[in-house]
């Protein structure tokens, strides 16, 4: 003997996409575990700090948001972001990965390293002649305050490992390979 099932579901995606929708409430859920995430990842939590008695501002931490809302009739974005200006220097890095050194603006590279090889072996130089061509970085203090040249920073793409971190728990999400992926 056949047998045949029909099943009928109906399904009204506007309701399920609106503001108190069930894949709407889902994606306020992603949206703050994402954003904690990255929050954990995001310096100071995770980071060597080059200068350990120097406090931070958390300005980074605070800057870090999280959104979400309607795009189409049935489509919802959520968006994890920082608004921090310097961002863009600790996710990129600076110098070419920390493998560089990074000049004062103004000062060619020849003249830089020419005086830096002076200064390493001990050479007096003129200060009139280092006149506008260091940077004064911290620790501010007797030592270490003037810089002819500094090494780059690596990157610390933060973004992109809170989300690696989120897609091993929630399957709907897939891992980035690549931290520049975004």
């Amino acid at each position: 003997m056949a047998k045949t099932v029909i099943t009928a579901i109906e399904v009204n995606p506007e309701t399920l996409f609106d503001a108190d929708g069930d894949v709407r409430q889902w994606m306020r859920n992603l949206t703050r575990e994402l954003k904690a995430a990255v929050v954990l990842k995001a310096p100071p939590n995770r980071s060597r700090a080059k200068w350990p008695g120097r406090r931070t501002t958390r300005a980074l931490i605070a800057s870090i948001y999280g959104t979400t809302g309607r795009s189409g009739p049935v489509q919802d974005v959520s968006e994890v972001g920082v608004r921090a200006p310097h961002a863009v220097y600790v996710l990129g890095g600076t110098a070419y990965q920390g493998m560089r050194f990074i000049y004062r603006s103004g000062v060619s590279k020849s003249e830089a390293d020419r005086l830096y090889r002076l200064e390493r072996r001990g050479v007096h130089i003129d200060p009139a002649e280092m006149r506008g061509k260091t940077m004064r970085l911290p620790p501010y203090g007797r030592f270490g305050t003037y810089h002819l040249k500094v090494k780059g920073q690596r990157a610390n793409n933060f973004l992109f490992d809170g989300y690696n971190e989120m897609s091993l728990a929630h399957e709907a999400l897939g891992q980035f390979r690549n931290p520049y992926a975004f």
